[in-house]
Order: structure tokens, then C-alpha cells, then sequence
């Protein structure tokens, strides 16, 4: 049985009526409300979330673990420079490095968001980022990978056109 979700009747949707009389048991009018399973919700949705704003929602997601990644790796780079501590053992050292700054800027953003949002703004944040990865998952997916992306070639250039080429992902 598919999973189904309560939303709120759009005027041009026609209705369905198979779940009126569960919905009128639950006290919900069936003029109000519809019941839609997974492939109707993302159609649904798709109409609010555009693959842009979907890309967006990701990438704010994973933001803070982006840049705490980013900057570790550049930051450990750096360090290592001069030291001539070798391929092999300045990858492993960059490779932790980078999943400790990942974690942190994770925390980190997580606390921004704490002080920053009241709870009922970030359980809306939290849900309009669900309802995008639900829209238009692949551009979704590719927001969250972006802010790690950054650290591989911190280019606005390259930046750009990753953002360009989301709006051609089907």
C-alpha cells in the first residue's frame, strides 16, 4: 500500500473522493483537503518548488558542512606546504581533516540556525527543505553536494555553472 499524504486542495485539482468519508470521520472537509500517495505528492509539489529553488534548499542544507570542509582542506594544504610530509600521508591528514570541518561547520551552522530562527521558523525551513528534495530530488541532491564542491576549485566561474546547469537536469 503506498504511503499517503494529507494536503490542502488546490483550486484545479480535481477531486479523487475516494478517501471522503475517512476524511469526514477525521473531522477534515473533502473540499479542503485531498489525500495523495508519493507520485501525486511530488507533482504536486513541483508546482511550488522550482529546480532552482530546490538546489537552493539543498545547498543550504549542507552549507555549514561545506565551507567547515573547504576550510579545513585549504587551511591543512596550507600548513602542510612547506613541510614536505609526502603524497600518500598529506591526503590521509587533508581526508580527516576535511570530515572533522564537515562536522564542525555542520554544529556550527546548526547553532546559527538555533539562535537565528525561532522553532517555528525552523520547522518550516526543515519542511520546505523536504518538500524540495521531494519536487525535484536530483536538484536537490545536487545543492547539497555544491557547498562541498567548493573546495575542490573555489572558482565563482565554475560556481556559475554548476548553478546554470541545474536547470537543465530533467
Amino acid at each position: 500500500m503506498p504511503n499517503l499524504h494529507l494536503v490542502r486542495r488546490r483550486a484545479n485539482t480535481p477531486r479523487k473522493g475516494m478517501y471522503d468519508k475517512h476524511m469526514r470521520d477525521q473531522d477534515l472537509d473533502p473540499e479542503q483537503y485531498e489525500v495523495l500517495d508519493d507520485d501525486e505528492l511530488e507533482t504536486y509539489l513541483a508546482e511550488d518548488y522550482s529546480k532552482l529553488s530546490s538546489f537552493g534548499y539543498g545547498a543550504t542544507e549542507h552549507a555549514g558542512a561545506g565551507a567547515g570542509a573547504a576550510g579545513a582542506v585549504t587551511g591543512l594544504g596550507l600548513a602542510m606546504a612547506g613541510t614536505g610530509i609526502g603524497f600518500w600521508p598529506g591526503m590521509a591528514v587533508m581526508g580527516v581533516g576535511s570530515v572533522i570541518g564537515a562536522i564542525t561547520g555542520s554544529a556550527i551552522q546548526g547553532v546559527a540556525e538555533d539562535v537565528v530562527y525561532t522553532d517555528e521558523q525552523q520547522a518550516e525551513l526543515a519542511r520546505n527543505r523536504r518538500n524540495a528534495a521531494l519536487a525535484n530530488p536530483v536538484s536537490s541532491f545536487v545543492g547539497t553536494q555544491a557547498p562541498v564542491l567548493a573546495s575542490f576549485k573555489p572558482s565563482l566561474t565554475q560556481l556559475g555553472k554548476a548553478v546554470g546547469g541545474v536547470k537543465s537536469i530533467p
